[in-house]
């Protein structure tokens, strides 16, 4: 009788030690291990941004599938308690394949984001992939994970987790594997670009035609313009190419006046602005541009020598933007009043242009030598 009782008891033993095999964090009936799990956020996978997460796997066992759990969690294993800043309840099913033909549909509730439909057959070694958009990701630290030892606080980025469970007919588990997400915080990139401005004269060499039909008699220099040996009714027409290289946004302008007039030595005589029709403002007279006439003055007069200068710029207003009146060359007054010879709204990689200068004196012109400085100014918008 003794030894009857004892057997029972030593059974009895036998049979809880094999009951505490069976649990594996409540997935007692779970059958296979999901297997090349990968998790991708899109566009970015900043703490805290909206996300769409691409969640990919292969299953390893065969069944008749009603759902499919994605638990978050802040750790792989243990209680699964759920990251801090997750948002998943504006989450939408985007897309599945792998997943059969029937039709399913998004459902959540605290970190468990879960797709259903009704009895959908899915085989064995099946790539599954399963599009959820608009999830809010977890916060920076939600899920505490060290980095070289660092406290959470001085976390660069954080690793969260979601078990994913496939499930039969009254949430039966079938097969379950933890895969995990990185949330790397956006990193600035910053630059300041510095403004910038070059501005470049060259010379022209004699007998060039330009886009105006202006033909040059002489050659100049990016720092003089020669016009030479003169005779009553002859024109001399010398050129310069301009060209500005800026990142100014709104553009830039360019002005040029003859800021000292030309004169003899003793400053009793000058050659004067072209001006044919004897008067007006020059700003004026340099929109109003014409065809070249020659002077026709009397001794001592302001219409006796003639400076004028041309541009092949159609930005600067007036009647440049045609250029040429019948393949005749348009001319303005050179005078000690600032006009835009070239112009531009926009940045300027070395855009040429061309600035011409015709030069004529009629037979009361006085004999001397003159000389006078040109200048330009450039004025870029940032």
């Amino acid at each position: 009788m003794i030894r009857k009782t004892a057997q029972r008891i030593f059974i009895s033993l036998v049979l809880l030690s094999v009951g505490l095999v069976f649990p594996f964090n409540g997935m007692a009936s779970a059958t296979g291990a999901l297997s090349h799990l990968s998790v991708s956020l899109s566009p970015s996978a900043n703490p805290s941004s909206s996300s769409n997460y691409s969640i990919a796997f292969t299953t390893a066992s065969a069944a008749s599938l009603d759902e499919v759990d994605m638990q978050f969690a802040t750790t792989p294993s243990g209680s699964l308690t759920v990251p801090t800043g997750l948002g998943i309840g504006s989450t939408t099913l985007g897309s599945t394949t792998g997943l059969g033909a029937g039709t399913w549909t998004y459902a959540n509730s605290s970190g468990l984001a879960k797709i259903t439909a009704t009895a959908v057959e899915v085989g064995a070694a099946t790539a599954v992939t399963i599009v959820l958009n608009t999830i809010t990701n977890p916060s920076l630290n939600a899920c505490g994970a060290s980095v070289n030892g660092s406290s959470p606080a001085a976390q660069t980025n954080d690793t969260c987790f979601i078990r994913i469970t496939t499930m039969t007919g009254s949430s039966v588990p079938v097969d379950v594997s933890n895969v995990s997400f990185t949330l790397i915080p956006a990193i600035t990139a910053s630059a300041e670009v510095d403004p910038s401005l070059t501005f470049n004269v060259t010379g022209v060499v004699a007998s060039t035609t330009d886009n105006n039909n202006v033909v040059t008699t002489q050659t100049s220099t990016y720092a003089a313009l020669p016009f030479g040996h003169e005779n009553p009714g002859q024109t001399s027409v010398v050129e310069q190419q301009l060209a500005v290289i800026s990142n100014a946004a709104y553009g830039y302008t360019v002005d040029m006046a003859m800021t000292s007039a030309m004169k003899d030595p003793s400053a009793a005589d000058q050659i004067y602005p072209f001006n044919p029709t004897a008067g007006g403002n020059m700003t004026t007279l340099w929109s109003t541009a014409i065809a070249w006439s020659a002077p026709t003055g009397t001794p001592g007069s302001s219409s006796s020598s003639w400076l004028g200068a041309n541009t092949d710029s159609t930005n600067v207003g007036g009647n440049w933007s045609s250029l040429t009146t019948a393949g005749t060359p348009l001319w303005g007054p050179v005078s000690t009043t600032y006009v835009p010879v070239s112009l531009s709204t926009t940045p300027d990689n070395g855009t040429q242009y061309t600035v011409g200068y015709e030069f004529e004196t009629d037979a009361y012109q006085p004999a001397q030598t003159y000389t006078g400085t040109l200048n330009y100014t450039v004025v870029a918008t940032y």
